[in-house]
Parts: C-alpha cells; sequence; structure tokens
C-alpha cells in the first residue's frame, strides 16, 4: 500500500518487512514555487515531470511519479513518459500505422482516457515493483512499457 505524506510517499511494510517505514521523496512538484525550487535541488530525486503529462489522470500520474522517483534512487535511472493521453484521432492514426496487435481500435485504448502510460526505458527488473504503487503491466511480455492503474 501507498501512502503520500506531503512530498513524500511511504510504502507500507508487510509484516516480514517490520513495522519501518523509510520515505520515498517525490520528483513533482505538489504545490507553489518553493516546492519546485526544493525538488529541483534535490539530488535524491529525478528532474521533474513536464512533458506528456497534459490529459493524464492525477492519481496515476502521481503513483507514476512516486514509482519512478523509487527507481531514480534505487538503480539510478530516469523514466520519462513517451506516451500518455491521445485524442482518439491520435489513436485511430496509431491504429492504422503501426504493426497490428501494437495499438488498440480507436474508442478503446486507456490512452484516450488518461488512464496509461507507456513508459521508457522500460525493464522486466524495474516492474518487479510496480505494485508497490498501484501499478501494474497488463500485457507482460508482450508491452513491458505500458502501466496502468491496477484498481
Amino acid at each position: 500500500m501507498l501512502m503520500l505524506v506531503g512530498t513524500a510517499a511511504f510504502a507500507s511494510p508487510s509484516k516480514a518487512e517490520g513495522p519501518e517505514k523509510k520515505p520515498v521523496k517525490l520528483g513533482v512538484a505538489t504545490s507553489g514555487p518553493e516546492t519546485v525550487k526544493a525538488a529541483a535541488k534535490d539530488e535524491n530525486l529525478p528532474p521533474m515531470l513536464t512533458d506528456k503529462t497534459n490529459g493524464l489522470n492525477p492519481e496515476l500520474l502521481k503513483r507514476f511519479d512516486a514509482f519512478r522517483t523509487y527507481m531514480y534512487q534505487k538503480h539510478g535511472v530516469t523514466l520519462e513518459i513517451n506516451s500518455g493521453y491521445r485524442s482518439t484521432e491520435k489513436q485511430a492514426y496509431l491504429y492504422r500505422t503501426m504493426p497490428r496487435g501494437m495499438a488498440s481500435a480507436p474508442g478503446t485504448s486507456l490512452h484516450e482516457k488518461g488512464e496509461a502510460i507507456d513508459y521508457r526505458p522500460a525493464s522486466p527488473t524495474y516492474n518487479q515493483d510496480l505494485a508497490k504503487f498501484g501499478l501494474k503491466i497488463p500485457y507482460p511480455g508482450v508491452e513491458n512499457w505500458h502501466v496502468e492503474r491496477t484498481n
């Protein structure tokens, strides 16, 4: 379970992990210019997400940002959004131009609702930690870069 407190996220420990909660600082500003300045100066945070975030469900974006911050702190990698919200027109274009099975038909993609993120660089190693943040890869082994909320 993920709890967000201010600008820190805490993964609730399982009984096997014990009672300690380790903070995971988020890489996006949550309010005001002072938060942006503080986040920009913290070397434990990845660069803030600014590109391709428009139209995304705020809860999905918050969970993905907590995940990418964790990956930055754990592996030193900066994850970026390759594709987020898509218009129906954009989805139709991808459906027509991509290899069969690589894009959903227009009107059926969660990208059109702001409920999916394609990220890069994707890795099955990184994806092992998605559930800690309420995220999943619905098509493992096929689209290891496509992330959705678990609920």
